[in-house]
């Protein structure tokens, strides 16, 4: 959990409507594996959840049952990504491709700490996006908020991403709708 807690919370919802003619790259000695996770056992999903969100007050999924997670997580809707540095869970993504093939939503994504600095979170989002254009969606949306990483939003921004709306919210009301 952060060490403060901010007075407000700003949420700001972005889109993008065409692929990105350039993904980024990656130089690397470390061997780097993106593993899609169809049925993601609930204990893995929920170690990733808690170790990328827990600075981020990422709580939602932290109160649904197996039952309630395994319907969202194991829906042919919903597509898994976990990105491995070295043999380890690295970080991992989750899209929901809806029922409508136009639109595709980054529910969650996001790094382990010890990952962050590295230049994976630009490397692992491009292929993120590229693997959602292959779904070919007329567009793709992406919240985010002043409570995620401070380098998301210029993140998605540097991708294409193009803000669209924006929320601010007392952390009181922000967190009794997200707890």
């Amino acid at each position: 959990m952060p060490s403060s807690t901010p007075d407000t919370v700003r949420t700001t919802t972005l889109e993008l409507n065409a692929a990105p003619r350039i993904y980024p790259t990656i130089q690397t000695k470390s061997k780097l594996a993106i593993m899609q996770v169809p049925e993601i056992p609930l204990p893995f999903y929920r170690f990733l959840y808690g170790e990328i969100g827990k600075s981020h007050y990422w709580y939602l999924r932290n109160h649904l049952s197996d039952r309630e997670l395994a319907k969202i997580l194991h829906s042919q809707n919903t597509k898994i990504s976990v990105l491995y540095h070295d043999g380890a869970p690295a970080g991992f993504a989750e899209l929901n491709l809806f029922q409508m093939p136009d639109l595709i939503e980054i529910v969650y994504f996001g790094l382990c700490p010890q990952y962050i600095g590295r230049g994976l979170g630009k490397w692992f989002l491009g292929q993120i996006v590229r693997s959602a254009w292959e779904e070919h969606p007329q567009q793709l949306k992406v919240s985010t908020d002043t409570l995620d990483h401070t380098h998301a939003l210029p993140l998605y921004q540097k991708m294409g991403f193009t803000p669209i709306s924006f929320k601010e919210e007392k952390m009181e009301d922000w967190l009794q709708k997200h707890s």
